[in-house]
């Protein structure tokens, strides 16, 4: 359906806030639309609905528009089809000063809100009297369509336009008319005679005019300006009609009759009887015989004496006279055979007078106090104050911008403009325009830090004076656009300032990058290193993480060479304040050399087990059973200890009631012969520990056997049942990945570490603009056990590591020796065995076993003779 619009978009159904009493209801035609569709919509006035129409109302009349609209039932939109649920009417403005607003009857009803799929139909209803200035006037429409596409459900405001003609008003009478008849303060009137003359020829008309304000005019249309007051306006029209007013005859030869002496003449002229003159051979009558045609006749007797002779026909004649003798006082003579005839053409004029009145009323005043330019700072403001209250229409405007809403006596500006207000006096019919306020605001702009290379920066274009502040404390003689001595610390801050005014920035924590410092050089099995980083000032919610790298591929110095680490599993969170203890376990880093560089990360967000014995009524019972399986030979660990969270030592087997004993693969092997060789404890309740859980869990396993040991711990869950503790409406449950790992042979100081609760998966996380790179550390990594700490084996390489099953191993013997390389799992089992006789010098051998590996630990076994070497890598 090609409808109407109104100039209104989809779903345009709206009007404005009522001013005055609200409109007679129309009556919804649904028959005007025909057959719509679903998706049809649009707005008419009449019953053609393949227009564009514009309302009209009339200036000064009481006026009623009625308005049909459709809404429709689905709308399209790029991605599929919206079901239109309901359209509200929320607001109108611009409506002119007195022209009000209705919906029909149902629409009223239901708060102004549409259900298309109830009923589409609906009318419109504008009314009321204004005296508002002729034109099209731009009102602007605001409405609130609702749907639903795909499940979802969404509202959105909008606002259009519709476009309203006030008509100006007409006044007059029969005799002519006036256009306006009604004006405020200035206005131009035209006027136009409906007076016309019968015939333009015979009956020319005139106009003349009188103003009622002293001027005077002529014509069939005239214009006149007046300013205040009341006027009467006179209009003659004035219609000229031509007419004889005498004939006269002259030369009769019957004159001389011999018979009867003198002349006595009679006749008839343009159908008017002359009576007998007698005695008179130059008769003259004194007529008024209107003129209507140009042809003129006559006949004319001599009257004898009866009945002794009949009467004597003088003669008859005929004359035609031209448009140009119609004028007064012109003579026209012709001579017919035997006489001449005379007549007098004279004008005379028929006035018609007519009346009317014209009012021009005075515009409303109003006076906006104070200076006709304002100045203020930016954040600050200004409340503009009409001088007087009394009005019953106000609107505000910025420029051409009306200020929606804003119809009280009052103003409040923040912002530049040029700022005035319509109003409209109790019992005025003219609107007036106040004085206009010019407001300009000093916009300052507000800083902005950023951090360069050797300080801080603000950006200033505008050259405006600059304060630097630390900790809101002036810098002295800070005053440049650059910072570069930080050493007051943060928070910074810096002002603008110029005309008085002033900008400050938001506090910026300037980020230094700091140093660091290690406890050792070489990470064995037997020694730890200490990282240790000082000198840092991070963003809020941050906290310093150690990345390593190969010394081949150089320190930590962006985000590239970052993510490589994190790619790696080569990133280590602190395990204190800004200290990070690397060993052998903690780190899989193969041997080598490598940078340990401190940087800024995102504090993980953790979520503790919950504990709490202060506030609940008993202590919250919570449960952390780890199941603990051992696998190797010829290991032997004792003593098995735990260190908990709060720094005490629980010994394993004097917990038990036991002797002390060593875990050796035959009496563990026996103790777990029915769980498949694994041992479950309940950490909390086994060992009565009732304190916070929350931290470490460090078991202590020293092996002091010649083979590994390999442990093994499946993931678990620390619950905290809500039953036990009066903080908790429901179960928590701590989710816990499993590890596993080797304690070498010999390794007296072996053991593993649960963290509860456990690093979040996406660990790190980093903020681009807040990331630090501090100075790194070199180290060297050399994790080899050996039943034989003699071999002499050089410049190991297991590359890369952690690796897809596809890596290379390399190293270098001093003496031809034999060879044998195997590959282990975690559990032990042997994957691959290789022999080579005859080995000296360089060696390198390529392997791929992309195939053959899961992800997890593995064991590269190298068998020098009798001697072995044992380096650990991982599969991702």
């Amino acid at each position: 359906m090609n409808s109407k619009t109104l100039t209104l978009a989809i779903l345009s159904i709206l009007f404005s806030f009522k001013i005055f009493a609200t409109c007679q209801y129309g009556i919804p035609n649904a028959s005007v639309w025909g057959s719509p569709s679903d998706h049809d919509y649009g707005f008419t006035i009449d019953s053609d609905i393949t227009d564009t129409d514009t309302a009209q109302i009339m200036q000064g009349q009481d006026t009623t528009v009625f308005i049909q609209y459709l809404v429709n039932k689905l709308q399209a939109i790029p991605v599929g089809t919206v079901v239109v649920d309901s359209v509200e009417i929320v607001a109108i403005t611009g409506l002119p000063v007195g022209i009000n607003w209705s919906l029909d009857e149902r629409a009223d009803t239901s708060n102004n809100r549409y259900h298309p799929y109830t009923y589409r139909y609906g009318v419109i209803s504008l009314c009321g009297t204004t005296y508002a200035t002729p034109g099209v006037k731009t009102l602007s429409l605001t409405f609130t369509a609702c749907g639903t596409f795909s499940g979802s459900h969404s509202c959105k405001t909008k606002s259009l336009t519709l476009y309203l003609e006030v008509l100006a008003s007409t006044g007059g009478n029969n005799g002519f008319t006036m256009n306006p008849q009604i004006g405020c303060d200035n206005v131009n009137v035209n006027f136009e005679a409906l007076v016309q003359s019968p015939d333009s020829i015979f009956n020319p008309i005139s106009y003349v005019w009188n103003f009622g304000d002293g001027n005077t005019g002529t014509g069939s249309t005239v214009t006149n300006n007046y300013t205040l007051g009341s006027y009467t306006v006179q209009m003659n029209a004035n219609i000229t009609e031509y007419y004889i007013s005498n004939v006269s005859l002259d030369n009769i030869s019957s004159a001389s009759d011999p018979f009867w002496g003198a002349v006595d003449v009679y006749g008839v002229f343009n159908g008017f009887v002359l009576s007998e003159i007698g005695n008179d051979d130059t008769p003259s009558w004194a007529v008024d015989i209107t003129i209507n045609s140009f042809d003129f006749t006559g006949d004319f007797t001599d009257a004898d004496a009866p009945p002794i002779n009949p009467d004597d026909h003088i003669g008859s004649f005929s004359h035609t006279i031209n448009a140009s003798d119609l004028y007064n006082n012109n003579t026209i003579t012709y001579n017919a055979s035997g006489f001449d005839v005379s007549f007098l053409i004279n004008e005379r004029t028929i006035p018609a007078i007519f009346y009317d009145t014209i009012n021009v009323y005075s515009t409303s005043i109003a006076n906006i106090s104070g200076a006709s330019a304002i100045s203020f700072c930016q954040e600050d403001s200004i409340v503009l104050n009409l001088v007087s209250t009394s009005y019953d229409y106000i609107q505000w405007y910025n420029g051409t911008d009306l200020l929606i809403g804003e119809n009280s006596a009052s103003l409040f500006v923040n912002s530049n403009g040029n700022y005035y207000a319509e109003v409209l006096e109790v019992g005025n019919l003219c609107l007036g325009t106040t004085n206009t306020i010019t407001v300009t605001v000093d916009s300052v702009e507000t800083p902005i830090i950023t951090q360069i290379s050797n300080g801080l920066e603000v950006y200033n274009p505008n050259n405006y004076a600059v304060q630097w502040f630390s900790g809101g404390v002036p810098i002295p003689s800070a005053t440049n656009n650059i910072l570069t001595n930080l050493l007051n610390g943060s928070p910074f801050s810096v002002s603008f300032t110029h005309n008085s005014c002033v900008a400050t920035s938001s506090d910026f924590i300037a980020l230094l990058a700091g140093t660091s410092a290690q406890s050792a050089s070489m990470m064995t099995l037997e020694e730890n290193i200490l990282f240790e980083a000082s000198g840092f000032t991070l963003c809020g919610g941050q906290e310093i993480a150690w990345a390593a790298s190969s010394l081949a591929d150089g320190a930590i110095t962006d985000m590239s060479s970052l993510q490589t680490a994190i790619d790696n599993d080569w990133i280590f969170p602190s395990t204190s304040l800004n200290q990070f203890e690397a060993s052998c376990l903690n780190t899989n880093l193969p041997q080598g050399e490598y940078y340990m560089t401190p940087v800024s990360v995102d504090i993980p967000s953790f979520e503790n087990v919950y504990w709490n014995n202060n506030t609940d009524s008993a202590y919250c019972d919570a449960s952390m059973e780890i199941c603990l399986k051992i696998t190797g030979s010829d290991y032997s660990a004792q003593p098995f200890e735990i260190i908990t969270p709060n720094g005490n030592t629980i010994d394993f087997f004097a917990n038990l009631g036991l002797s002390a004993l060593s875990i050796d693969s035959s009496n563990w092997h026996f103790a777990t012969s029915t769980t498949g060789g694994i041992y479950c404890m309940e950490l909390i309740d086994l060992f009565n520990y009732y304190d916070n859980p929350n931290g470490d869990w460090v078991f202590l396993l020293p092996n002091s056997g010649s083979g590994d040991l390999l442990y093994e711990i499946a993931d678990f869950n620390i619950e905290v049942n809500a039953s036990s503790c009066d903080s908790l409406a429901t179960d928590q449950i701590t989710f816990m990945n499993g590890l596993n790992g080797v304690i070498a042979a010999g390794d007296l100081n072996g053991s593993f570490t649960i963290t509860v609760p456990p690093y979040p998966t996406n660990f790190p996380t980093v903020t681009p603009n807040c990331v630090l790179f501090g100075e790194a550390s070199i180290f060297e990594v050399h994790c080899v056990s050996s039943i034989d700490p003699d071999i002499q084996i050089a410049n190991f390489k297991l590359h890369p590591n952690p690796n897809n099953g596809a890596f290379n191993i390399e190293f270098s013997l001093d003496t031809r020796s034999l060879v044998e390389i195997s590959l282990t799992d975690i559990t032990g089992r042997k994957i691959l065995d290789r022999i080579y006789p005859n080995i000296k010098g360089d060696f390198k051998e390529s392997f791929d076993l992309k195939n053959n590996l899961n992800s997890g630990f593995y064991f590269m076994n190298i068998k020098i003779e009798n001697k072995l070497i044992q380096n650990k890598f991982i599969v991702k």
